[in-house]
């Protein structure tokens, strides 16, 4: 994952890159899908929510955004 704990690895220069999950979106698409079942819509078999990837020139700002 990007988060903070992670962060210092790219700065050590202990990791290549991070791969970051969207959390909020995760919860966000599960919920909605959830909603639009109740509803009596079709959801499709796989939702993307997403994620970043972490490079170490961007690890003072990686996930922020």
């Amino acid at each position: 994952d990007a988060f903070a704990p992670q962060l210092p690895l790219l700065k050590d220069g202990l990791a290549h890159y991070l791969v970051g999950q969207s959390p909020y979106n995760m919860g966000y698409k599960s919920i909605k899908a959830l909603h639009d079942l109740k509803q009596g819509k079709t959801v499709p078999p796989y939702i993307d929510t997403g994620f970043v990837k972490c490079t170490p020139d961007m690890a003072d700002t990686c996930g922020k955004n």
